[in-house]
């Protein structure tokens, strides 16, 4: 199990720190205040939801993810330790939210750096509540800071087709 605070104050713990913190593990059984709804919905839940939502397991890689963090953490590019020089490629990878109000989703903008070894890097993330002529900015400000710290990659930016792909195109044209 890779949950963060595991590893800090359990498995990594310092004599300290295990002798000053108090673990108490719990599930959802323990708490009264929770309505007969709401304990359905958690007891539905199968795989990781289920172990951790309901059986109190440290939280951990999603079924559905793409990768998982072993795949994460075998493919880390370290920036302090390469030349930008053998980035091949910079992507900006934009997932625009449809509305912008306290309730929507975040519209997505990261930067992903490949190195010429394959090894692939999320180098920004700076994903929030931006109105279309905002994130148009953004996207476009981080295109060019990107590529001209890696003069040699191939840069692009790069939005979903079906929903917004087109507001994108002419957001940042």
């Amino acid at each position: 199990e890779r949950h963060w605070i595991k590893k800090y104050f359990l498995d990594d713990a310092t004599e300290f720190i295990k002798s000053e913190a108090l673990i108490l593990r719990t599930t959802y059984k323990d708490n009264e205040f929770l309505d007969e709804t709401y304990k359905r919905l958690l007891e539905s839940y199968t795989g990781n939801k289920r172990r951790v939502y309901t059986e109190g397991g440290w939280g951990s890689d999603d079924e559905n993810a793409l990768w998982d963090s072993v795949t994460i953490d075998a493919n880390r590019l370290d920036l302090d330790t390469i030349s930008l020089e053998h980035i091949d490629r910079v992507i900006v990878g934009v997932d625009p939210a449809v509305t912008v109000n306290k309730d929507s989703d975040d519209t997505g903008i990261i930067v992903v750096l490949r190195h010429a070894n394959g090894h692939r890097a999320v180098v920004e993330d700076r994903s929030g509540k931006h109105h279309p002529n905002e994130w148009g900015r953004i996207a476009v400000e981080l295109y060019d800071k990107w590529r001209s710290l890696c003069p040699y990659a191939i840069a692009e930016i790069v939005a979903e087709k079906n929903q917004g792909g087109l507001m994108v195109e002419s957001m940042i044209t």
